[in-house]
């Protein structure tokens, strides 16, 4: 079985409120929807002169986890040239919770019982960030990657998309939805990039979530499951992404 879960709405393709899943917090800076010059398509820019106090957070209560068993974080982010971070919080074997802080202003990882700090190098423009999130918490702490349990985004970039998976894929392994705009066409640039995210719709599906009714569109398996909103549908044998709200499966 293989899937991808997507935090981040894609943000042209799902339309209105990309961040309808996060928490969002600005008080000494600005989040808001753009559109980017470069590649064309609208984006979510977090700016702020501290870091710390401009941030977008999933789940949004702070009760909730996103228990997220993929140990793959991949984000498609602009380098801003300035001060950035983000936290991933998981659980491991020995039911203890880690953070990881991954940021551009540090030179050198630091290991603490609670928190490893991670330093982040990006080249000018846009990247695409790979975080194996079972590697770095054997190397750091000796223990197994249980779930990812919340994602933290601090200023300053520009973000495109935020998902999980569970192991990095070819570029012709990955549906069109997580890397076009709404037209289908590929706009992100590929220079700078660690792993190109680039191919065809093959037969791909959107499956619409309303209760009334179940659409496949573009696809040609027959299979349509009944989903809720944020719900994981039975997938075995499928091979699926999650869109926040809706499936994909061939």
């Amino acid at each position: 079985m293989v899937y991808f879960k997507v935090l981040c709405r894609n943000l042209i393709i799902l339309g209105n409120n990309p961040l309808q899943i996060w928490d969002k917090h600005a008080s000494k800076g600005t989040i808001q929807r753009l559109e980017d010059g470069d590649i064309k398509s609208e984006v979510i820019e977090l700016s702020s002169n501290t870091v710390c106090e401009t941030f977008i957070s999933c789940p949004i209560s702070s009760e909730d986890v996103l228990a997220i068993k993929l140990p793959y974080l991949i984000l498609t982010i602009r380098n801003m040239e300035k001060y950035f971070s983000f936290e991933i919080h998981v659980l491991d074997s020995t039911g203890v919770q880690r953070r990881f802080c991954v940021n551009n202003f540090q030179t050198c990882c630091r290991i603490k019982p609670e928190i490893c700090t991670v330093p982040l190098r990006m080249e000018p423009g846009w990247n695409t960030v790979q975080f194996n999130l079972m590697d770095f918490t054997k190397r750091a702490y000796g223990t197994n990657f249980i779930e990812a349990q919340r994602i933290i985004i601090y200023a300053n970039c520009r973000l495109r998309r935020v998902f999980f998976s569970d192991k990095p894929y070819r570029e012709d392994e990955i549906p069109t939805v997580l890397v076009s705009n709404k037209t289908g066409i590929d706009l992100m640039p590929s220079l700078n990039y660690n792993f190109k995210l680039n191919i065809a719709l093959m037969n791909w599906g959107y499956l619409c979530t309303s209760p009334s009714k179940y659409l496949m569109i573009n696809a040609r398996s027959d299979n349509l499951f009944k989903v809720k909103k944020y719900e994981e549908a039975m997938m075995m044998n499928r091979r699926c992404v999650i869109l926040a709200d809706g499936y994909y499966e061939t």
